[in-house]
């Protein structure tokens, strides 16, 4: 038989709340009260009184099921720095807050810069410089109870100087310098997002690109003049677009005194939302390349930069082009273009800084 599960008296019948023929409960039958198995009337006091609100718990465990919703950033460049940061000039210390429950450190190594092109006799072959290589990006995650200390040490590296324009007649190209590598030291621990390679000077026979910095996402080399003299734009994008591309090269100048453009530079956007972007090399005789944008930002704030693109190769009237520069943050200077004797060679591009964010979740 079924059981009611709550019952009334009326003249001396009983009568069951559940209705036998269905089973459902019928909660017009029910008694009033305020107990189990009653409902409450409509004056019911429960009603209307103001309750104060139970009080939520502040504590999150950022590896359970409770959620940490609350997210704060703190940006570090050469030149600026959060207000809870000391130092200056790209070296500071930075305390995690206290009520911080996981942390993610953010790093770019600086670009190297581009080398200058060769200067030399007509019916040589006067190649460019090569491109300065990219800065690696480096992302770390910690809880904190992960953190032996809640100081971090930053140092954020100043891009490579270009190669200077070659102003000596039958005379290969400078040097570029190379970036300087960024770090984090982490609970005594050292980190680093390396720096690009600074592209070499334009010779006779080569202008060799600067090398790719390493890290979690490595750069992007710079990309090379080749046997031609003319400028190679294989400075394909490392890591799918996680890291900016290497610099252009400069154009070079034939044996049969054909003066070449610069190669482009690269960059693409970082993870979702990334778009490929681009800086022009510059037109021949003598065009600039030209410099990436200053900040490359997507949804994700402050990006890797864009590359700066190769100056062109001059002429008998007309001085080499000037590779363009590298953006902020860790992209590489563009090579500077070949000239002919009694003009100046193209100069190299600087490379861009590099660049720390911290994001703390609470």
């Amino acid at each position: 038989s079924k059981q009611a599960t709550g019952n009334y008296s009326t003249v001396g019948h009983t009568h069951s709340a559940l209705d036998l023929t269905s089973g459902t409960l019928d909660i017009a039958r029910l008694p009033v009260g305020q107990t189990a198995t009653t409902v409450a009337a409509g004056n019911d006091a429960r009603f209307t009184d103001a309750r104060t609100p139970t009080t939520h718990a502040t504590t999150h465990n950022p590896g359970g099921a409770d959620p940490v919703t609350l997210v704060e950033f703190f940006e570090f460049t050469r030149s600026s720095k959060p207000a809870a940061a000391t130092g200056s000039n790209g070296s500071y210390s930075f305390t995690i807050p206290a009520a911080a429950k996981m942390v993610e450190f953010f790093a770019i190594g600086s670009g190297g810069g581009g080398g200058s092109g060769r200067r030399g006799a007509a019916t040589t072959a006067r190649f460019g410089g090569g491109g300065g290589g990219s800065g690696g990006v480096m992302l770390i995650t910690r809880t904190v109870a992960e953190l032996a200390s809640r100081t971090v040490t930053i140092f954020i590296g100043a891009g490579g100087a270009g190669g200077a324009a070659q102003t000596a007649n039958d005379t290969n190209g400078n040097n570029a310098s190379n970036g300087v590598d960024t770090s984090l030291t982490i609970s005594g621990r050292d980190h680093y997002a390396s720096r690009g390679g600074g592209g070499s000077g334009g010779t006779a026979a080569a202008g060799s690109g600067g090398s790719a910095g390493a890290a979690m996402f490595s750069g992007t080399a710079g990309s090379n003049s080749s046997v031609t003299a003319a400028p190679n734009s294989s400075n394909v994008l490392n890591n799918a677009g996680y890291s900016a591309g290497g610099g252009g090269a400069g154009g070079g100048i034939s044996t049969g005194d054909v003066s070449y453009g610069g190669a482009l530079g690269r960059a693409q956007g970082w993870f979702i939302g990334g778009v490929n972007v681009s800086s022009s090399g510059g037109t021949a005789p003598g065009g600039n390349g030209q410099s990436a944008s200053d900040v490359f930002t997507q949804v994700l704030g402050a990006q890797p930069g864009g590359a700066g693109a190769g100056g062109a190769a001059g002429n008998s009237t007309t001085a080499g082009g000037n590779g363009g520069n590298g953006a902020n943050y860790g992209g590489a200077g563009g090579g500077g273009g070949a000239s002919v004797n009694g003009q100046n060679s193209g100069a190299g591009g600087n490379g861009g800084d590099g660049y720390v964010r911290i994001t703390v979740w609470y």
